[in-house]
């Protein structure tokens, strides 16, 4: 079984009462959080969405709608996932089975 690194990760910039120890300074600050969520909310469907674009005459119609679909897919899926916090405490649950299994 893997560890979900990366949702985890995401998942603290929408559940910090979840960290055991507090990030160091400027990471610790209110609007640095508020950020990083904001990130994590825009930045991959813009960037697919983007890409779309941009790709748009230079490759075929498929490559186009394939990042599109991925762009909805993300708003759509993983962002739910990463506000709800019974998912965060999921992932947190199958974390600490996988580390078990490897004391």
């Amino acid at each position: 079984m893997q560890l979900p690194v990366n949702e985890l990760t995401h998942g603290l910039a929408f559940h910090p009462e979840f960290a055991l120890c507090r990030p160091a300074p400027p990471y610790d600050e209110p609007a640095h959080l508020r950020r990083m969520r904001q990130v994590l909310e825009d930045s991959r469907a813009v960037a697919l969405r983007q890409a779309a674009e941009e790709a748009e005459g230079a490759c075929n119609d498929a490559a186009c709608r394939e990042l599109r679909r991925k762009a909805e897919e993300h708003e759509a899926e993983a962002l739910p996932q990463l506000r709800d916090v019974r998912h965060f405490e999921g992932l947190l649950d199958q974390a600490a089975a996988t580390l078990d299994k490897v004391r």
